[in-house]
Order: C-alpha cells, then sequence, then structure tokens
C-alpha cells in the first residue's frame, strides 16, 4: 500500500513538473519585501493573443525568486495552453488593430522588513 501510494506521488509530481514550464530564476534583488508584478500582452494579425506575466519576488535579506510565462489564446478568445503562467489580456486586444502590443506593472509590499 505504501508502494503504491509514493508511485501516485512519484506520477503526480512528474506530471506537474511537465506542465509547469514556465520561467523560474532566484538571485539577489535590490527592492527588500517588495513583489513586482509585470504583465505584457501582444495581439497577433490572425486575432489571437499572448498574454505574459513576470513576477520579481524580494524577502527580507534580499533574496529574490522571479518567475513567469505565458497564457494563449486564439482568435476566437479561447485559451488554448500556458507555458506555466501568464494571465487574462483578452480585454487587452478586443477592438485592437493587429499586431497591437503593450505591459503594466504594479508593486506591492509583501512583507514588513526591519
Amino acid at each position: 500500500c505504501a508502494r503504491m501510494i509514493l508511485f501516485n506521488l512519484v506520477c503526480l509530481f512528474a506530471c506537474l513538473v511537465g506542465f509547469s514550464e514556465g520561467a523560474v530564476g532566484r538571485g539577489a534583488c535590490t527592492e527588500r519585501g517588495s513583489k513586482k508584478i509585470v504583465e505584457s500582452w501582444k495581439c497577433n494579425r490572425d486575432g489571437s493573443a499572448e498574454c505574459s506575466e513576470e513576477t520579481n519576488d524580494c524577502d527580507c535579506n534580499n533574496n529574490g525568486i522571479r518567475f513567469g510565462g505565458t497564457a494563449y489564446y486564439d482568435k476566437y478568445g479561447k485559451f488554448t495552453h500556458s507555458d506555466g503562467g501568464g494571465w487574462d489580456c483578452r480585454s487587452k486586444c478586443s477592438g485592437r488593430p493587429s499586431t497591437y502590443g503593450g505591459g503594466q506593472s504594479r508593486r506591492t509590499s509583501n512583507v514588513w522588513c526591519r
């Protein structure tokens, strides 16, 4: 029974890793205790959209983690797939000319550092 549970957990982990291919990085950061989220979008000529999101998270010891990915929507606005991240940017492309793109960012304080 314990072997079966372990086998199922290993299979689950392998599946999750296989479907989560968003970028992840670690390193030093300079904005202690903050989280910055950068969203960008690309409206393609065929009507499809690519919606990318990158999060830069910095703890109180200047240790940072960066992760993100892209969500893809077809010309009908239907979600097709993601590489482990992204957001819903369809409203940014609605009624826009082809090959329109842009970006926005927001910063939050996620912890109080002393």
